[in-house]
């Protein structure tokens, strides 16, 4: 009998021991290098369907602007959020259009209307009051503060070293930095606001039922009957204003998701039919707000 040394059965168990030791390893780096690439191929997918949901979106806004600024009356579209559906391309387009001239501008409509639309959601009285005090006096070029408003002084107490604006709003997300605006408030408002429809007066043809509830002496029947003559079959909304809030959602077959929202305000001539004033994207919890209610 043949006896061999334990010196060599041992060093084999440990090459044993290091073979399979490798060969597990290079299983987890296999392993882990497929998923990694299978996330970068979905990744890089998942770019490529919302690249293409953001050229179908801005493709639905110009589709929009070509509705809205038409002579003919049978092919143009409402400015009352009356939502579009359209198929363009690998994808769908829902679009809606908002006359700027239906919303409260806040540079120009007149306080009791804007404190009406505070109060209906969910302002007192007083609180109204002092909020639109507070918003006058940050546009104000004087620094003599209104009985409840806030000047440099009161900003610069509470830590805002800017001070008032002394300058009329630019755009209603400054609304914001009025001393006093309550954030869940802005949320719930800021889509009935706008700096765009350069006159002091709602057009009553185009406003939402938010907005129309916010003029002192409309009656909510008065506001529902104006609302139910909107959908009597032939009857055209046109709107009168200069400018419009564009909202386009689009989505692809791949997935792909891209909300564009645009306010586009109508040209002098026809050499300039239009000029784009804002021109953002929205995200999810955005969407989310503005679906929310009227």
């Amino acid at each position: 009998m043949i006896h061999r040394p334990a010196g060599r059965r041992s060093q084999r168990g440990i090459a044993l021991i290091a073979v399979l030791w490798g060969v597990a390893l290079l299983s987890v780096l296999a392993t882990a290098f497929i998923a990694d690439t299978r996330t970068q191929s979905t990744l890089t997918r998942n770019l490529a369907e919302n690249a293409k949901a953001e050229a179908l979106a801005d493709a639905g806004v110009y589709r929009a602007i070509d509705r809205l600024l038409t002579f003919d009356l049978a092919a143009a579209w409402r400015a009352d959020g009356t939502v579009y559906r359209l198929q363009l391309g690998e994808g769908t387009v829902a679009v809606t259009a908002v006359d700027e001239s239906g919303k409260i501008d806040l540079n120009r409509s007149p306080d009791q209307v804007l404190a009406g639309l505070f109060r209906n959601h969910g302002l007192d009285d007083g609180s109204a009051k002092a909020l639109i005090d507070a918003i006058r006096d940050f546009t104000d070029r004087d620094g003599e503060r209104r009985p409840a408003g806030a000047e440099d002084d009161d900003y610069h107490a509470a830590g805002r070293p800017w001070g008032a604006k002394d300058a009329p709003f630019e755009s209603v997300a400054e609304l914001q930095q009025v001393l006093g605006m309550p954030g869940a408030l802005y949320e719930r408002v800021a889509r009935y606001l706008t700096v765009h429809a350069a006159r002091a007066q709602v057009n009553p043809a185009t406003a939402p039922r938010a907005v129309l509830l916010a003029i002192p002496g409309l009656a909510e029947d008065q506001v529902d009957a104006l609302l139910a003559r909107r959908n009597v079959p032939g009857q055209q909304v046109r709107s009168i204003g200069a400018a419009f809030t564009i909202r386009s959602e689009a989505g692809t077959q791949g997935g792909g998701v891209f909300v564009r929202e645009a306010v586009v305000q109508r040209g002098a001539d026809r050499r300039t039919p239009y000029r784009i004033r804002e021109w953002r994207r929205v995200w999810d919890s955005d969407a989310a707000a503005a679906s929310d209610g009227d």
